[in-house]
């Protein structure tokens, strides 16, 4: 490793980054991986994302659908926010995709199809007692259960499919083994009881344990079967299956009633629990209609400690506490206090308590990544369903503008780095010729600084009490004193945002004075604490066939491989000497404004707009492309007031961009100043007179005033000393 030294800055070529993939590579299961660079898990990360698309082609063949080369299914990358290992977590996703996109191609349902005539009516023809309506329902949840359990039996054949055999091992893995429904208990069993441990060895509540184990006993012998079965007698087996699993069942269930049993029934806003009841040997517990008898009391049952199974799934969590607190209120029982069980009042104060857990223990979005507690939750609850997390980043970045009206403009941005460039003397020249730039605007004028005003009380030195000074003839100005001080900001560092138009009508001498300038900040702000964004928007290719708005980033703190803001110098003499494409200014704004929100959380933003001023639409909804520039910055101003600085660098414009009253500030580059580096640092050089004499302002009128207070102090303390 040499350092390269020019004249008085030293340049290395190759930083170590002293981690082990440099020299070890990476496979797909560090694709996701935020403890590794973004350049470097790249490779993974394409290669990924190619075997999944060849394995949904593959997929898309085996269905013999038309038009295989075209997914219908976003990667599922869920698997990799969880704690799994995460190689594994790699074929669990690209399995989970197959299996989707298989789904998504064909709609038949082939075990519904095949038992259609004996779904209409289960109970008649299993001549069982239970309920006919909640027994059709038990059914039909079997039915779709064991449906799944041979489709992923019948994917798991092809040679290229294991990876579907892998995310059933995955969604085992996940699962809470709680068995709070009957629901629930099918589809662990059906699903995973093959690979889930002996259900003896688990802390199971007696009721639970005796369903479970009937399930169990029911599809064992499937197990077995399963794996040998031909292709053309799968369904025969499923079918077999699903009255299995459904007799055994049936003796939990509640029972039909008669006509005048339901007649006398009094209709209640609860769901059905279970109920102990003692009928035989073969049926020792059974679900009923009958609400509890026992008296309300306060005490609520562990939620780790086993409890009984409730028929059906509660439609959201909510109901389910409602439940557990109010069900033996609903008969109008008295409380210990007297009151009527249906309390609505107290049903509401649960349920807002409910709702504040819910805020605040929910995820904060537009952030970062979804927490991993969240991910497995939701893949625990989705089962072979679209996670949380899907698509691919290649896919491009959506993003909205409020517009007037109420109207919200939508549209599709792709972003990508630009290489570093190993042409050291284009590097050398090119710092060079912006040094008299980088000097002007190394006089910090992004100060990070609040100025705060403290009143004191005036106190005074020897033998003066200062608890009788206020009964002297003084006047009255010496009881106060003002003192400045210099404090951080609360919100702490700021960050600057370099937005550089890169489209064709930017001629040579517009991108050579775009490299300087872009180069001037990076050089002046690369011992400060300030944060950089930094990146170039235009229109270009963004992989085979496709083309559309395109920012490419010159410093991003974590998609480019530059280690330092000098570094990310070396991205500028690789540049075209003019620009290329079109543009979509709005959208590429937006989206660059958005990135800095994320990395700013809550921080001043400085952007630095260098363009040509001569606009194009992003949206195509009639408006002009001034007029939707001008609604991305009123956005801004509006949703975040007073944390955005726009500085607008006019390069060869004309002498009205539309945008006076928007900006904070335009510095205008004439044609004849594109070629003298010299004349357009003295305009910056004004700029920032300007901007730290504004900033000076208030602090010399505060200074002004302390000045005076320390004259009214010394003419006072001349008065009582005479």
């Amino acid at each position: 490793m040499k350092d390269h030294y020019y004249k008085d800055y030293s340049y290395n070529r190759y930083k170590k980054q002293h981690i082990k993939q440099e020299w070890a590579g990476v496979n797909i299961g560090d694709a996701f991986k935020q403890n590794i660079p973004y350049f470097l898990r790249l490779n993974a990360l394409n290669d990924f994302y190619n075997i999944t698309k060849k394995f949904q082609v593959d997929i898309a063949i085996h269905a013999g659908c038309p038009d295989p080369d075209v997914p219908l299914v976003k990667p599922q990358i869920s698997p990799f926010y969880t704690r799994y290992p995460a190689i594994l977590s790699a074929y669990a996703a690209i399995g989970l995709t197959g299996y989707l996109e298989y789904e998504s191609r064909v709609k038949v349902r082939y075990l519904f199809s095949y038992m259609a005539q004996y779904l209409e009516n289960p109970a008649v023809y299993d001549k069982v007692t239970a309920d006919p309506e909640i027994y059709k329902k038990i059914v039909s949840i079997i039915t779709k259960c064991v449906q799944t359990r041979l489709l992923l039996e019948d994917l798991s054949r092809l040679p290229s499919a294991s990876t579907i055999e892998i995310y059933r091992i995955f969604s085992a893995s996940q699962q809470g083994i709680q068995f709070r429904s009957i629901p629930e208990i099918i589809n662990a069993v059906v699903l995973y009881g093959d690979i889930l441990p002996c259900w003896s060895d688990l802390n199971l509540h007696p009721v639970t344990e005796s369903i479970v184990k009937a399930v169990n006993n029911a599809s064992a012998p499937f197990f077995v079967r399963i794996p040998q079965t031909k292709q053309q007698c799968i369904l025969e087996l499923g079918a077999e299956w699903v009255k299995a699993v459904s007799l055994c069942l049936a003796s939990y269930l509640p029972q039909a009633c008669n006509e005048s049993e339901k007649e006398g029934e009094e209709d209640y806003d609860v769901p059905s629990f279970l109920r102990y009841k003692g009928f035989d040997d073969d049926t020792k517990y059974r679900f009923t209609n009958e609400p509890e008898k026992n008296d309300f009391t306060d005490e609520i049952a562990p939620l780790n400690s086993p409890r009984p199974p409730s028929l059906f799934d509660p439609d959201n969590i909510n109901e389910d506490i409602t439940i557990a607190c109010f069900a033996k209120k609903a008969n109008g029982q008295k409380d210990k206090q007297g009151t009527t069980g249906n309390n609505q009042d107290k049903l509401k104060e649960i349920l807002d308590f409910i709702s504040i857990i819910e805020k605040s223990g929910s995820q904060q979005k537009n952030w970062e990544d979804m927490r991993f507690d969240r991910v497995e939750r939701a893949l625990r609850l989705s089962g072979f369903s679209q996670g949380p997390i899907q698509g691919n980043p290649t896919d491009g970045h959506i993003v909205s503008v409020q517009a007037g009206g109420g109207e919200t403009l939508t549209g599709e941005i792709f972003d990508r780095n630009i290489e570093l460039s190993d042409d050291l003397p284009a590097y050398e020249k090119l710092i060079e010729e912006s040094s008299s730039i980088s000097h002007v605007l190394k006089r910090s004028f992004y100060p990070n600084l609040l100025y705060m005003t403290d009143i004191e009380r005036f106190r005074t030195s020897g033998s003066i009490d200062p608890g009788r000074l206020a009964l002297a003839g003084i006047c009255p100005a010496i009881f106060r004193r003002y003192n400045i001080h210099e404090k951080a900001d609360r919100h702490g560092r700021p960050v600057l945002v370099i937005c550089c138009d890169a489209s064709g009508s930017m001629n040579s001498k517009q991108i050579k004075m775009l490299k300087i300038l872009t180069t001037s900040w990076l050089i002046s702000i690369a011992k400060s604490g300030i944060q950089l964004l930094a990146g170039l928007y235009h229109t270009g290719g963004i992989r085979q066939g496709v083309s559309g708005p395109l920012v490419e980033w010159l410093y991003h703190p974590k998609k480019t491989p530059a280690k330092s803001l000098m570094d990310a110098v070396r991205t500028l003499p690789s540049l075209p000497n003019s620009g290329t494409g079109d543009q979509a200014d709005a959208l590429s704004i937006t989206f660059m404004l958005d990135e800095a929100r994320k990395l700013s959380r809550g921080r001043m933003i400085y952007l630095i707009l260098i363009t040509d001023c001569k606009f194009c639409n992003s949206f195509h909804t009639g408006k002009s492309s001034l007029d939707e520039v001008c609604s991305v910055f009123q956005n801004v101003y509006d949703k975040f007031p007073g944390r955005l600085h726009t500085t607008l660098i006019a390069l060869d414009a004309a002498s009205k961009t539309g945008l006076e009253d928007i900006v904070d500030k335009i510095i205008p580059v004439s044609y004849e100043e594109l070629n003298d580096c010299g004349a357009v640092a003295g305009k910056i050089a004004l700029y920032v007179a300007s901007c730290i004499k504004e900033r000076n302002k208030w602090v010399a009128k505060m200074g002004d005033t302390c000045s005076m207070n320390k004259r009214f102090d010394k003419k006072a303390r001349r008065q009582h000393e005479g």
